[in-house]
């Protein structure tokens, strides 16, 4: 059987002018998966999605919430991983089995390694989160750029340069629907092993 691998851009789970809840959501994935789940009789299906929305407002949780501590970029990153991928089993685990369908779906939560020298670093140009209509309450350490509708926050954008679970996958995606590299993997570097560092990976690279 045949593997096909599918990247999931941001429209599948927030269509614009929509909020991003999870009625929202977990509605616009189900109609995204059920083109998906035609597939899965004929193929083995690695699933792949972007988290820029997710990720984005999660960030603006972390700064809302003044009495927690706050976590940095590449945990919001694997927490969106958890996040989005139930939402994509949850669909797809009930389109499949409508269908008689009994595959397992499984989210990996993914490390993706990274240069720390990559000129992405010095310059970031990965738009993630909503518009906001001044930059005036936003947060001083933030990268911004100014588009035609409003100002948005820019994050570094790294190469992929290998997979950390890429065994992991090869042995599981022949048996399941495997969902990995959510928002481009959580971004790690070599370090005396390895240490997240901030950043959002390109989705359509990781994958």
């Amino acid at each position: 059987m045949k593997t096909i691998v599918i990247a999931l851009g941001g429209n599948a789970l927030i269509k614009p002018k929509q909020k991003g809840t999870i009625e929202d959501q977990m509605e616009n994935l189900d109609k995204a998966m059920e083109h998906i789940v035609r597939l899965a009789r004929k193929y083995n299906i690695i699933l792949t999605h972007g988290n820029g929305p997710q990720v984005g407002n999660l960030l603006l949780q972390e700064e809302a919430a003044k009495s927690v501590p706050k976590m940095p970029l590449y945990v919001c990153v694997a927490e969106t991983q958890g996040q989005i991928g139930y939402m994509i089993q949850e669909v797809l685990y009930n389109r499949l089995h409508a269908l008689g369908i009994r595959k397992p779906v499984v989210t990996l939560i993914t490390q993706v390694l990274v240069d720390p020298k990559d000129p992405a670093f010095r310059k970031p140009t990965k738009p993630i989160g909503p518009f906001y209509k001044s930059e005036k309450n936003l947060p001083k350490n933030w990268e911004l750029a100014k588009t035609p509708f409003g100002y948005r926050r820019l994050v570094a954008s790294p190469e992929p340069k290998k997979i950390i679970e890429e065994n992991e996958i090869k042995k599981t995606y022949k048996e399941a629907i495997v969902i990995a590299c959510g928002g481009g993997g959580v971004p790690v570097v070599e370090r005396h092993g390895l240490k997240g560092i901030d950043a959002v990976i390109d989705k359509d690279l990781a994958a």
